[in-house]
């Protein structure tokens, strides 16, 4: 039974990629209504089972988020904002613990990353598909995405994926998978080209830097393979790529050091001017586009994960979200030289494109923390052998 769950658990996690793109009932994903099954049975399975895990540091932490996030209620800005972002934060937080209740062996997190980056793959899938039909964005159509999502934000999303994506190449190096994910990764960085977006070309760049970190953990002719293929890959994308989209990539130097980020430095400044009269308990959990709208003149999300949570959840919300990342960082510190490597990178990219997006309410932020902060789960194993189905010392390599 328990096992079948799993099963649930892993196609959720592979349709978070891709979750805005497929809508199933008004505003309704398939991500959520897969989320909704699987939480109604894990929660039956647990009725049953009689026994719920003593939480761990991170389920704490995130349950103290949460918790004052109701708190806030009582005098934020815009009740309904606040309500929606509670109910989403309740969410997050079920799927969080379900995570710990049914992916608690290193073994079966690890294949939730598998999950994760062939649920991306749909996604590229999709952008390229809109490419190849010229189906674009933007000003002359020349951005391109996949179908309901945000460039910028699945620009992100694709770039987390790609140090994992090489790892699990290494590790599945004698399978076919090996090559799929090495294929996947060439797709993915022309993906993130045909974005245009500047955030994620820089955090591709740092995937890169894993990769070339743990190149060596390749055979020559695989590494031979991968450089003549990204040598192609290059020169194709300089004669195929439009033009516009260079140009818009050329300009990340200028914007960061004389530019306004698009309008972001107008939206932070007007964050922090509202954290200024508020500064200890914020204006109300997810409230930070009413709060903003006196100064800009209109409602706009932050655009910057922690200015947000700021300003909606003041000093004390944001100490408890960054503990959160420093638990993360910590966890990280836990593992063998190759796996740090992997997770150091993974939240260095999620850090740097977080610094830009508002995603503290989002699904793959969450999935990361539950991942390295429930890292202590995979030590009580043993707790449960004849519901794992697993031996001890059957551990992932990944997540050892």
């Amino acid at each position: 039974m328990e096992k079948f769950i799993y099963i649930f658990l892993w196609f959720f996690v592979f349709s978070i990629p891709w979750d805005e793109s497929v809508h199933l009932f008004g505003n309704g994903t398939l991500n959520k209504f897969i989320g909704l099954v699987f939480g109604l049975v894990s929660l039956l399975l647990i009725l049953r089972r009689r026994e719920i895990s003593r939480p761990g540091v991170f389920l704490v932490l995130f349950s103290v988020y949460v918790a004052w996030g109701f708190v806030t209620y009582f005098w934020t800005v815009s009740s309904p904002l606040t309500i929606a972002r509670l109910i989403t934060d309740v969410q997050l937080l079920l799927m969080c613990w379900l995570f710990a209740e049914i992916g608690y062996t290193p073994r079966r997190r690890a294949f939730l990353l598998d999950a994760y980056v062939l649920g991306t793959l749909v996604s590229v899938i999709n952008l390229i598909y809109n490419y190849s039909q010229n189906n674009g964005m933007g000003e002359y159509n020349t951005r391109f995405t996949a179908v309901g999502m945000d460039p910028n934000e699945l620009g992100l999303t694709i770039a987390i994926s790609i140090p994992i994506a090489w790892h699990l190449s290494i590790r599945y190096k004698k399978s076919i998978l090996s090559w799929i994910y090495q294929s996947y990764i060439f797709c993915a960085l022309f993906a993130i080209l045909l974005t245009a977006s500047r955030s994620g070309l820089i955090e591709a760049s740092i995937g890169l830097v894993f990769i070339l970190f743990t190149l060596k953990k390749m055979d020559k002719l695989r590494i031979c393979i991968f450089i003549i293929v990204f040598a192609y890959l290059t020169i194709y994308s300089l004669s195929s790529v439009p033009e516009v989209i260079f140009e818009r990539l050329g300009t990340i130097g200028q914007q960061v050091s004389t530019g306004d980020l698009n309008d972001r430095t107008t939206i932070w400044a007007a964050g922090i001017k509202a954290f200024e009269d508020n500064p200890i308990f914020g204006y109300g959990a997810g409230a930070y586009p009413i709060e903003v709208q006196k100064f800009l003149g209109y409602s706009m999300l932050a655009h910057n994960s922690y200015i947000s949570v700021l300003v909606e959840r003041g000093l004390i919300g944001l100490c408890v979200y960054i503990s959160i990342i420093l638990l993360s960082i910590w966890r990280c510190l836990q593992f063998s030289s190759t796996v740090k490597l992997l997770w150091l990178s993974v939240l260095t990219i999620f850090l740097l494109g977080t610094s830009g997006l508002t995603w503290e309410y989002n699904k793959i932020t969450w999935f990361i923390f539950a991942m390295l902060g429930q890292w202590e789960y995979g030590r009580r194993e043993s707790l449960r052998p004849n519901q794992v189905g697993l031996k001890h010392n059957n551990v992932h390599p990944i997540l050892e």
